[in-house]
């Protein structure tokens, strides 16, 4: 072998060594069970946490309710009820904590070498405490059996899930943020979840492992959890999650001031979805713009279409992310710029943030937002002609006549009107008429979520979900 020869081999080896971490990240993602999410999620179902009182895959939660029961009462479900309300440990604070779990010997240890970060900081220095306690509830409860009795269904959701994964363009991710974290993308589903959670741990090598843990909200006629393509968005939105949290964290004070006083404009939105203040927020619409520029970067690929575009930023808005679009185009400034990654145009998005008027913003977008300025019947009428066979719920503006759902009101399933169906007047698409079946005597609550009433050109959603409660006469 020639001294070229030799030095080629040497480069096309380094090459090999170099690209081969980023494929696997790009192309060999596969999603799976694990035994620590699950474990957490079982502790703070029996905590009475409602983010992980996941009842969609119903045989699994009463087999978790049936052998867990003498454990209701164990010290760390108290430890687990206590700290919720004291630090605010929920929601992804309990997933991070799981993947910043190992189990070895039958015995839950912290992960080898992670930094002091790496713990969310919810948890505020009672992480050993609760380890303790905890691999306490694992031996005791016997709780890797229960663990391996369900492997197959863990399974079976894990290969569900596998058929929407593959349709995700990882390469992406690199190409958006302009780089890979030195570690590993991961994707748990989790069947105690109803929740999504992007987490990550850090390493003190610089090494971050990256995780999108997914919950189940639908199954089959075998009781296993299943997917559909729409699920795409929440992949990317969780993985989005470990590359824009710590520029948030980075910039969020250079603008904080105006960042505070958008989230005062929608708090109780905001509540509601649990983003508790608005720092989350802000992580919230950066992910959430990410998520568009995905969409927008694969165009006409499977379900991602322009109508399906204009509609999630039209949801986004109602959900109280009310300039969003102004981050979307700043962010197409990005993409078309000479910049190396998003973290060197963080200083272009403090600049957007502080040039917004928030009430301004505020302002112009209930203005824009359609509503309903009229009902045949009246919310809390009590004296409803049980012979009445059409509601029309009459708009301010022409609507996409498309969409539209009609859903169980504030009382629930129970008082739902037997909905025979529903249509748009096509001439003025200012009237929509729903045709049922009344009973005498009887309440009935319906409610039309604002997140499937759009203007005509799909731009907004109605400003508010409508709920419709009423009583027909005997």
């Amino acid at each position: 072998m020639t001294q070229r020869s030799a030095k080629k081999l040497i480069l096309s080896i380094i090459c090999l060594v170099i690209i081969f971490p980023t494929l696997a990240q790009d192309f060999n993602v596969k999603s799976k069970a694990d035994e620590r999410t699950e474990l957490l999620g079982v502790v703070f179902r029996l905590a009475g946490a409602r983010e992980y009182i996941n009842n969609n895959v119903q045989p699994y939660a009463n087999e978790i309710d049936q052998y867990f029961i003498d454990f209701k009462k164990h010290p760390v479900v108290k430890f687990a009820k206590k700290i919720r309300i004291s630090n605010g440990v929920s929601y992804n604070a309990v997933m991070s904590m799981a993947i910043n779990l190992r189990i070895e010997n039958g015995l839950l240890k912290f992960q080898n070498n992670i930094t002091e970060n790496s713990i969310e900081k919810r948890w505020g220095g009672k992480e050993e405490k609760f380890l303790e306690l905890l691999n306490d509830f694992y031996q005791k409860s016997e709780f890797h059996q229960f663990y391996i009795e369900h492997q197959s269904l863990y399974n079976a959701s894990a290969e569900n899930f596998d058929t929407i994964l593959r349709k995700v363009d990882f390469k992406w991710f690199k190409k958006y943020y302009g780089y890979l974290p030195e570690g590993n993308f991961n994707l748990f589903v989790s069947l105690t979840n109803w929740g999504n959670y992007g987490c990550q741990v850090y390493f003190k090598d610089g090494k971050t492992d990256i995780y999108a843990i997914m919950g189940a909200w639908a199954v089959d006629s075998s009781g296993v959890p299943v997917y559909n393509d729409y699920v795409i968005n929440t992949i990317i939105h969780e993985f989005n999650h470990s590359f824009c949290n710590h520029l948030v964290d980075e910039y969020y004070d250079q603008m904080s001031i105006n960042n505070k006083k958008f989230y005062e404009l929608n708090e109780d939105k905001l509540r509601k979805q649990a983003y508790g203040n608005a720092k989350t927020m802000m992580y919230e619409i950066l992910v959430r713009a990410s998520v568009i520029k995905y969409y927008q970067s694969h165009i006409n690929e499977g379900f991602i279409t322009e109508q399906l575009i204009k509609e999630t930023i039209a949801q986004e808005k109602a959900k109280g992310f009310i300039w969003i679009q102004q981050l979307i185009d700043k962010l197409s400034e990005y993409e078309e710029g000479n910049y190396n990654t998003l973290k060197e145009f963080m200083p272009e998005i403090v600049s957007l943030m502080n040039s917004l008027d928030p009430s301004m913003v505020n302002n112009e977008y209930k203005k824009s937002c359609p509503q309903i300025i009229s009902s045949s019947i009246q919310n809390g009428d009590k004296n409803v002609d049980p012979e009445i066979t059409e509601l029309i719920l009459n708009f301010d503006q022409p609507m996409n006549i498309n969409k539209s759902r009609i859903s169980y009101g504030l009382k629930g399933k129970d008082f739902y009107p037997k909905i025979l169906s529903t249509d748009w007047n096509e001439e003025t698409k200012k009237q929509f008429i729903i045709t049922f079946e009344l009973e005498s005597n009887k309440e009935y609550s319906l409610s039309f979520p604002a997140a499937y009433f759009f203007n005509e050109n799909s731009e907004f959603t109605l400003i508010n979900s409508y709920f419709l409660d009423f009583k027909t006469k005997k």
